[in-house]
């Protein structure tokens, strides 16, 4: 594996800031999504069972990406691509599944 340049020290650093911003959005997005369980918990009679669904959805993307996020934490410098490509996708359909939840709500 070729090392970045800026050597390994570098590679480390952009790894631990990705981190970081990516803790911090999915924070952001926990505290959308509690906002959004408040309003599950107040008309959920009124939705149907597509949006139940949805959010049955949500909650699931919501554990996943945690769990890759952890995943980024115990990956190295070889399994980092993989380790970040995961993270990112399940960032990506976490971020689909809040705003097809939230559509519901608008």
């Amino acid at each position: 594996m070729k090392e970045p340049a800026g050597g390994p020290e570098q590679s480390t650093g952009k790894m631990e800031a990705y981190k970081k911003d990516l803790e911090k959005e999915l924070r952001v997005l926990d505290k959308k999504i509690a906002a959004l369980d408040k309003k599950m918990k107040k008309e959920g009679s009124k939705l149907d069972a597509e949006a139940k669904e949805s959010w049955n959805g949500l909650k699931a993307k919501q554990k996943e990406a945690r769990t890759k996020l952890k995943g980024l934490s115990s990956a190295g410098e070889k399994g980092w691509e993989k380790a970040k490509a995961e993270a990112d996708a399940a960032w990506d359909e976490l971020r689909k599944a809040y705003d097809k939840v939230a559509s519901y709500f608008r």
